[in-house]
C-alpha cells in the first residue's frame, strides 16, 4: 500500500493505492466497458515525446470507435449510452493508475485503483425538454512530483456526451431519428484526453494533472459549470484549464490555440509546442468560446482551447469514426503534450488576464432557432468587423438566403456584431417565423467578396 500526501480543499488529504473492489454494476456495462477495453492492447510505458507517432494513430481510432459505435447510441446525457461511456472512461482512468476523487462534502480522500463509480461526479439537472437528468462528470487525478508545486494544479477536460438520435437538441437534422455518432464531437476529444492520461501517468509532471470528462455539454455546459461550482481544490489554487473539443478536423499544417490572452505566462508556454509535430502553432487571445472552458474563464481561471474547424458532418448522424483525420489528432496530442509539460514546469503561480467579459448567454441548447451557422471559435474580443463563419451548414436558413462557409456575418437586424457573446445574444432573440436581416460579406471563399443584405426566414 502506497501513501501520497496532497492538499486539498479542506485540508491534507491522503491517497491510498489499494487493491481494486469487486465491481457492482449491471453485468451489461461491465461487458461493454470490457470490450472498450480489449480493443487497447498496444502499451504506453515507453513514451516519449520527442516527435509525434503515426503509432498513436491507431490507438486513438479504437477509442474514437468504441464511444461512437452504435453501442453508445449517441451519448445522449443521462441515457444508457452516456452512463457506459462514463464507465469506459472510468475504466481507462483507473487502468492507467489515476487517482479517483471520493466525491464527499469536502473532497478530502483519493484513492487509486478504484472501482469505476468512485472516478464519477454525479450531479441531477434539469434539461431543455423537460427531463430531470442524472448523470456525472468523470474525474482522475495524477499527484505532482515536486514538493514545492504538488499543490499547484493544471485541469485537462473534454465532453464526451453528444446527441443521442438527435430527437431531443442540438442535431442540424432536425427530424431524422437515427443515432448522431459524434465521433468528432467529441469522441475525439476524449480519446486524445485518454492518451495524455496514459503518458502522464508514466511521466509525471511537477504540478497535480486533474482529467475531466464532462457530461452534458451539449445541452448547455452542463458538466463543466457543476464541476467549477464544486470544484476538488481551491480555485485559487489552479494555473490552467486545457479543453479539448472536436480534434479530429486537422485539415492543414496550422492550429490555432486560444486563450494565449488569459494568463501572462501563456505565450511563453505556447512558443514552442508546436516542434516535432510538423505544425505551425498560432494563437489566439480569447478565453471565452461556446465550450467547457468558458465556465473556468468565468471563475478567472486562464484557458486554453484546443479546437479543428466544424464540418458539413457536424452535429449530424454521419459525424461517424471513419471520417476523422486520425494522423492529425495525433500530431495534436503531440502538441498536448508538450503544452502540459511545459505549462507544469513554469516556475510561479500563474495570473490570470481578462480578455473580455463572457455572457451569461454563452451556452448550448438554450436557443429557440438556429441560422444554421458556427461563427468562428477563435474570434477575438472586438478586435474586427464581423464575425468569420466556420460553418453554414447546407439546407439550414443562413444558407438558403446565400451566406457560405467562410462568409463574414457583420451584423443581424441592425446589431454589430464583433464577438460570439454579441452573436448568441442577438440569437436568443429571435423567434421561429420571424424575418431576419443579415449584413454579410460573401464570396470570401472563392475570392470575390462582396458586402450583402440578406433576408433569412426562420
Amino acid at each position: 500500500m502506497v501513501e501520497v500526501l496532497i492538499s486539498f480543499k479542506g485540508g491534507v488529504g491522503r491517497v491510498t493505492r489499494r487493491p481494486e473492489r469487486r465491481m457492482t454494476r449491471r453485468a451489461a456495462i461491465r461487458k461493454v466497458c470490457l470490450l472498450g477495453m480489449a480493443l487497447l492492447s498496444a502499451g504506453v510505458g515507453g513514451l516519449r515525446a520527442a516527435d509525434w507517432r503515426p503509432a498513436d494513430t491507431a490507438r486513438l481510432q479504437r477509442t474514437v470507435a468504441f464511444l461512437a459505435s452504435e453501442a453508445l447510441a449517441g451519448r445522449l446525457t443521462g441515457s444508457p449510452g452516456d452512463s457506459l461511456a462514463a464507465d469506459y472512461i472510468a475504466s481507462r482512468f483507473a487502468a492507467a493508475g489515476l487517482m479517483a476523487l471520493e466525491h464527499g462534502v469536502a473532497y478530502e480522500t483519493a484513492r487509486a485503483a478504484a472501482p469505476q463509480q468512485a472516478f464519477w461526479q454525479p450531479y441531477r439537472m434539469r434539461a431543455s425538454w423537460g427531463d430531470s437528468l442524472f448523470t456525472r462528470n468523470v474525474v482522475g487525478l495524477l499527484p505532482g512530483t515536486d514538493a514545492a508545486w504538488r499543490n499547484r494544479y493544471m485541469i485537462v477536460g473534454a465532453h464526451f456526451d453528444h446527441l443521442g438520435l438527435g430527437d431531443k437538441a442540438g442535431s442540424l437534422r432536425p427530424g431524422t431519428m437515427a443515432v448522431h455518432p459524434g465521433a468528432d464531437d467529441n469522441a475525439s476529444g476524449v480519446a486524445v484526453l485518454l492518451e495524455l492520461a496514459d503518458y502522464f501517468a508514466a511521466h509525471p509532471t511537477p504540478r497535480t494533472l486533474i482529467f475531466v470528462a464532462f457530461s452534458g455539454e451539449e445541452i448547455g455546459l452542463c458538466g463543466s459549470t457543476w464541476f467549477a461550482e464544486h470544484l476538488p481544490v481551491p480555485v485559487e489554487s489552479i494555473d490552467l484549464m486545457i479543453n479539448l473539443d472536436m480534434l479530429g478536423g486537422l485539415s492543414d499544417t496550422v492550429f490555432t490555440v486560444s486563450g494565449a490572452g488569459t494568463a501572462r505566462e501563456a505565450a511563453g508556454v505556447l512558443s514552442a509546442v508546436g516542434d516535432g509535430s510538423g505544425l505551425r502553432i498560432e494563437t489566439i487571445a480569447g478565453g471565452h468560446g461556446p465550450s467547457d472552458h468558458a465556465a473556468f474563464y468565468a471563475r478567472e481561471i486562464p484557458v486554453f482551447f484546443f479546437a479543428t474547424p466544424p464540418t458539413q458532418r457536424y452535429h449530424t448522424p454521419d459525424d461517424r469514426a471513419e471520417t476523422l483525420n486520425y494522423a492529425g489528432m495525433a500530431r495534436l496530442l503531440h502538441v498536448l503534450r508538450n503544452t502540459v509539460e511545459a505549462a507544469s514546469r513554469v516556475e510561479s503561480a500563474w495570473h490570470f488576464t481578462s480578455t473580455g467579459s463572457a455572457a451569461p448567454t454563452m451556452t448550448k441548447g438554450k436557443f429557440k432557432v438556429t441560422l444554421g451557422l458556427m461563427p468562428d471559435i477563435n474570434a477575438s474580443a472586438g478586435d474586427t468587423e464581423g464575425l468569420k463563419t466556420m460553418l453554414v451548414v447546407e439546407g439550414k436558413p443562413a444558407h438558403a438566403a446565400g451566406l457560405r462557409t467562410g462568409d463574414i456575418l457583420l451584423k443581424i437586424n441592425g446589431v454589430p456584431l464583433h464577438t460570439i457573446e454579441e452573436y448568441m445574444q442577438v440569437l436568443g432573440t429571435l423567434h421561429a417565423g420571424e424575418t431576419v436581416e443579415l449584413e454579410a460579406v460573401c464570396g470570401v471563399a472563392a475570392g470575390k467578396p462582396e458586402r450583402k443584405t440578406l433576408q433569412v426566414e426562420l
